[in-house]
């Protein structure tokens, strides 16, 4: 099969975004994909084909890391205030809920958070 000289560059030019800032975004979402790599593989990791995602899960799951963080720092402020060390676990327990909610909310597939909220 021959292919014209122009129609690969013609192919690559046409799968660009015309907004050059929306380059810059699918290239950091693929590098923070990468990044959390390991937190999205434990929901990311079979192949499911059949689960029951809607749009209101990742707003609901964006809802509950809020919430999550929001305890979080109120925690912290607890026990920076009061000199008592024990608050610093209820902090790093909901800080990293509240992590791995936005992560999941924001990078992962509807698959993932499907996955997070066990439809399937």
């Amino acid at each position: 099969m021959l292919v014209q000289r122009g129609a690969f560059s013609a192919f690559l030019l046409s799968a660009l975004p015309d907004d050059p800032s929306r380059l810059l975004e699918i290239a950091l979402k693929a590098f923070m994909r990468k990044l959390c790599s390991p937190i999205l593989a434990l929901f990311e990791g079979e192949d499911d084909t059949v689960y029951v995602y809607r749009p209101s899960h990742r707003k609901i799951l964006v809802a509950v890391a809020v919430l999550f963080l929001i305890l979080s720092s109120g925690s912290l402020a607890m026990t920076l205030s009061s000199g008592l060390a024990g608050g610093v676990i209820p902090a790093v327990f909901f800080g990293g809920a509240g992590l791995v909610c936005v992560i999941v909310a924001w990078l992962g597939s509807d698959q993932a958070v499907a996955r997070i909220w066990k439809n399937r």
